[in-house]
């Protein structure tokens, strides 16, 4: 049972919303810069210390993606420094959605793999 022409290969189901680009390098650096900017303590409440914290992941996100930040992008990365508590990873996975196109499911995946003692992870989307 041979595929015919025009039938594609790929199984069913739901598809990506993106289709990924770039490659994917897990990287260190990132993650402890995005760990640095983020507020600690009793300066997590201050609206100044979160509109400050947002402008630094803005400039750390317009580097990363080589194209200035969107609004929406904006608003989402305020909206996850306003949750309880702030943790890093839900920033850090935001960051690679955006930098290789790729959904939720598939950032989870691969920094899964990490955790499990692989090797870092890396893959080329062409």
């Amino acid at each position: 049972m041979g595929t015919e022409q025009g039938q594609s290969t790929r199984p069913r189901g739901r598809p990506r919303a993106l289709r990924p680009t770039g490659t994917w390098v897990d990287s260190l650096l990132l993650e402890r810069r995005v760990k640095r900017l983020l507020p600690t303590g009793d300066a997590r409440d201050d609206d100044e210390t979160i509109t400050a914290t947002v402008d630094a992941l803005c400039r750390l996100t317009r580097r990363l993606l080589r194209r200035p930040v969107t609004t929406a992008q904006r608003a989402r990365l305020r909206r996850l420094l306003c949750r309880r508590p702030q943790r890093a990873d839900v920033v850090l996975r935001q960051l690679y959605q955006w930098r290789h196109g790729l959904g939720d499911r598939d950032v989870r995946r691969m920094l899964k793999s990490r955790r499990e003692g692989r090797p870092p992870v890396k893959m080329i989307y062409r």
